[in-house]
């Protein structure tokens, strides 16, 4: 199946964290996760 209409064509497997509304501490959280499952994850805070 093609990429869905309402998704972007070329979509990452992460969303960016700037544009995810999120405390401090589910950020840290977040970045976490991504380093778990193996996301490159350039923002360090």
């Amino acid at each position: 199946m093609l990429a869905h209409p309402q998704l972007p064509i070329h979509s990452d497997p992460a969303p960016p964290l700037e544009m995810m509304p999120m405390p401090p501490s589910k950020t840290t959280l977040c970045f976490k996760s991504l380093d778990l499952q193996g996301f490159h994850v350039d923002h360090t805070m």
